[in-house]
């Protein structure tokens, strides 16, 4: 259950919450602790109908909207806020732009004034919504879910130093599908992604795909397959993530077994995927559509949210052990404290998660949650 009062009722929907801690942090045990980190997230709606940048402490004081989105600077943000090199910005990547195709920004968390750092413009292909990943060269990479050469997506990046653009490698239909999930660097160096199978492509179902910053070569390593159940699809919140066994883990909110979900491993030295556990809407004791993303706790479980399913419907949040695969739902959402969860949990210097629902609460748009 959640363990603390849920503190923040939006009056607008919290689409694709992402919430991001600006202080770095280390973690050791789970629980949580006297410390209050600031938090920094984006939702919908705002002045403009654009979206907005907010902060909250984490005990559910100092909430404030500190920029409004109006077209221009930006709209649509669905993804997370990233650093660079501690320089007091955060940096995203959004909908909107001069050019309406899309734009990289910068926002200072000082002055609480954005800027626009590159305007797509469409030569190369259109940017969305989605997660800046800083990697090891100090550039930021980031993935576009349609458009580009073949209109199903690319992988790009950007120096913020230099402002140069790379579109790295345009998505090629049936075999690799489109793209939809975020990148993430392993420890191996590599730059990891997945794309989603489209409809007229089964048996394809997409691919888990690896980039290398220092030879700048792209390969697809794994290719997903319905006919054997464990495929992906559209979740623009999904980032594998990289556990401390070495195994990359992901969702899918679509296929599996039951056709509602699973979570999978994969193996970066193997490049063998294994399907781990495979949600049913029916049993109440699991979930439906994981939209999102898992992280691992500093008790060295994985944590993560289901939009759908357990007891209300609602959604649930659920552990799982790496170690020996067992799911545990630990929280059903119930409407009147928050709905359908969207977005990733984060793990913040008290100890505690944070995350957010896309419905539900006091005005039916949404809250903010910890546990």
């Amino acid at each position: 259950m959640i363990t603390q009062l849920i503190f923040k009722h939006f009056k607008s929907h919290l689409l694709f919450l992402t919430i991001f801690f600006i202080i770095h942090f280390s973690l050791f045990t789970f629980h949580c602790f006297a410390q209050v980190p600031l938090l920094w997230g984006m939702t919908a709606g705002g002045t403009f109908n654009k979206g907005t940048i907010y902060k909250i402490k984490g005990d559910g004081t100092g909430f404030s909207v500190v920029f409004n989105f109006n077209g221009i600077d930006g709209s649509g943000p669905q993804g997370k806020l990233s650093t660079y090199n501690n320089d007091g910005k955060l940096y995203g990547y959004c909908l909107g732009g001069p050019n309406n195709k899309g734009l990289i920004f910068s926002f200072d968390t000082l002055t609480n004034t954005s800027t626009n750092l590159y305007n797509f413009n469409g030569s190369i292909g259109n940017g969305n919504c989605g997660n800046l990943l800083l990697a090891s060269d100090n550039k930021f990479y980031g993935t576009s879910w349609e458009n580009g050469l073949n209109g199903l997506g690319y992988v790009f990046s950007y120096d913020p130093v230099t402002n140069i653009f790379t579109d790295i490698h345009d998505f090629v239909d049936p075999t690799e599908g489109q793209t939809t999930g975020q990148l993430m660097q392993a420890s191996n160096g590599l730059i990891y992604g997945w794309t989603g199978g489209l409809n007229n492509d089964l048996p394809y179902a997409g691919v888990i795909f690896s980039y290398n910053p220092v030879t700048f070569i792209y390969n697809d390593v794994f290719s997903f397959d319905t006919v054997i159940t464990n495929s992906c699809c559209s979740d623009h919140q999904n980032i594998l993530l990289q556990a401390t066994n070495g195994l990359l883990y992901g969702m899918s909110p679509n296929y599996g077994a039951f056709s509602y979900g699973l979570i999978y491993s994969f193996d970066i030295t193997t490049n063998i995927e294994r399907d781990l556990y495979d949600f049913d809407y029916y049993i109440s004791n699991s979930g439906a559509s994981p939209y999102g993303s898992l992280i691992q706790a500093s008790n060295g479980l994985l944590y993560g949210m289901a939009s759908y399913g357990g007891i209300y419907g609602d959604g649930i949040i659920f552990s799982f052990n790496p170690v020996d695969s067992f799911f545990t739902k630990i929280h059903d959402f119930n409407d009147t404290l928050g709905a359908n969860p969207h977005g990733n949990l984060m793990q913040a210097s008290d100890g505690c998660l944070y995350g957010g629902t896309s419905g539900g609460g006091t005005n039916n748009k949404g809250v903010i949650f910890k546990y």
